[in-house]
């Protein structure tokens, strides 16, 4: 866990400009970093380019596995690619209903012109849980036991805990 949440908080200096790391699967730091999907992005939700497979296996243990059986880091590219992968699956699966109730919460959540990179990601995390509770596909617990894990490190504000309640949303 501490390994995690160090990740996570060199992740999101870089971000910032404080530190210089690579990102992700690219070491050498020749991507440019990837954030969580910013609060206009989710208007387009479904046509987002997202990776062509599930990019966690298995998580058990506080790891998590890719189909290969490799573990994998949460790097903030890897937790903005899966989060992003499993906002657009989940998103394609629920009705226009869902979606209209998706978009209501999203716009109030996001009203703030700025978020901070790790509440975007609880933003998204807490978009993904009522997802997956709306949706209620077969995989609803793989689905949220993957949730859980990417944003195991992240610490959420005692505001933002509130504008998540305010929603009737969990982590």
């Amino acid at each position: 866990m501490k390994t995690r949440t160090l990740i996570l908080t060199t992740a999101v200096l870089a971000i910032t400009g404080c530190v210089e790391t690579g990102t992700g699967n690219d070491p050498g730091g020749t991507k440019p970093p990837i954030e969580s999907a910013s609060c206009a992005e989710y208007s387009s939700i479904a046509s987002w380019q997202i990776v062509s497979a599930d990019p966690i296996s298995v998580v058990g243990h506080g790891a998590m596995l890719d189909s290969q059986g490799r573990e994998v880091g949460a790097t903030l590219v890897f937790i903005a690619d899966s989060q992003k992968y499993y906002l657009k699956i989940l998103y394609l699966q629920a009705n226009e209903s869902q979606r209209a109730e998706f978009a209501k919460k999203q716009q109030r959540l996001c009203a703030t012109k700025t978020i901070p990179t790790e509440e975007k990601m609880v933003v998204n995390a807490a978009l993904i849980s009522w997802l997956i509770n709306e949706v209620n596909s077969e995989d609803s617990a793989k689905l949220a036991s993957k949730n859980a894990a990417l944003i195991g490190g992240v610490e959420i504000s005692p505001a933002m805990r509130e504008r998540l309640k305010a929603e009737g949303l969990e982590l």
